[in-house]
């Protein structure tokens, strides 16, 4: 859920796309703190643990929470065994739920791109209407304004133009934790996974259904691919002569002429066959089941069980849909346009 103010409401944006309204005195921050807190964090050295401890200390004399907890966290990412950082984290909720690492790429102002891992866990984003803090982990893009133009962002419901409030970017790159300030950025391009393969670029091969190697069912010879074939103790008929009557029915009394029914063959002189049903027995070339044969290794996937993601072309990485392409590009067009004139 994501805090911002509209008109003096409090309102929380839920992930599911709802609102909730709150008008109580238990409302967000006042702008002014929210404004001294954002110069406080734009002149912060975000590599370092003690100041992101002692911005966390100054949210939380001001009730700032959550940024509050932004920053208990970064100092504890910094530096593991920082007391001061631990102590607020433990009595916050006891075990501390590891972050989860958020990979980017930062198009500079030079045509040099930058692959690394945003150590922000928010974007503090003014939409005019308030102040808005945006998971980045909801983040598609942001294309970077010039001079005062706001920045053009696309995430989880929400595509327009906005401010985002932050004069650098701290991200931890190959050679370590690099602060980029947003005069030299282009573009923020948040590698989220794709929801099709889950980031690992990959989906089973459906030519194979990720066996590896193809496999024909065949027809047996022996039953035709029925399953069945006729009984050889009964010749088909489903019956064979009663074993106690000889077939006749009747079974002879103790005493003179006397006859009684036959009890096993219930005076019909035949029983049902136990070998079969109705006269067909199961197969015993394929036991009732189809003959699979073993065609060779998959020509799709090459035995490998998966192929490329068609969603993301094997990125991992969730692609930006057609229609959010084409008005990023219509907005930021339009910003480019503002600025020439």
């Amino acid at each position: 859920m994501w805090p911002c103010v509209i008109s003096g409401l409090f309102v929380t944006l839920l992930a599911t796309g709802g609102l909730v309204i709150a008008t109580g005195t238990a409302g967000p921050p006042d702008a002014a703190s929210v404004d001294e807190y954002q110069r406080r964090r734009n002149g912060l050295a975000k590599d370092l643990a003690e100041q992101h401890y002692a911005l966390g200390q100054w949210c939380k004399e001001r009730k700032l929470s959550r940024e509050a907890q932004e920053h208990f966290k970064q100092a504890q990412r910094f530096q593991p065994d920082h007391n001061g950082a631990n102590k607020e984290l433990g009595k916050s909720g006891g075990k501390v739920a590891s972050r989860k690492r958020v990979e980017c790429e930062l198009r500079l102002t030079d045509g040099i791109c930058v692959k690394a891992e945003l150590l922000a866990e928010a974007f503090c984003v003014d939409t005019g209407s308030g102040v808005l803090f945006m998971p980045v982990t909801a983040v598609d893009v942001v294309v970077v304004g010039k001079d005062e133009q706001p920045d053009v962002i696309a995430a989880d419901g929400f595509l327009g133009r906005s401010r985002v409030r932050e004069d650098s970017f701290a991200a931890k790159a190959k050679v370590g934790v690099v602060n980029v300030k947003r005069a030299n950025l282009d573009q923020i391009r948040v590698f989220r996974p794709c929801a099709v393969c889950g980031g690992s670029g990959n989906q089973p091969c459906a030519r194979c259904e990720g066996k590896g190697r193809l496999y024909e069912t065949v027809p047996c010879k022996q039953c035709g691919g029925t399953g069945k074939v006729q009984c050889t103790r009964c010749g088909g008929t489903g019956r064979l002569t009663c074993p106690r009557c000889d077939g006749s029915g009747w079974t002879p009394g103790l005493i003179g002429g006397f006859r009684f029914k036959c009890t096993r063959c219930n005076g019909r002189g035949t029983i049902d066959c136990p070998g079969c049903k109705k006269g067909q027995a199961k197969c015993p070339v394929c036991k009732g089941k189809p003959l699979v044969k073993d065609m060779g290794v998959c020509p799709v996937c090459e035995g490998k069980k998966e192929v490329p993601c068609v969603a993301c072309g094997g990125t991992g990485v969730k692609p930006l849909s057609p229609d959010v392409e084409k008005e990023v590009k219509k907005l930021s067009e339009s910003t480019l346009n503002k600025v020439a004139e």
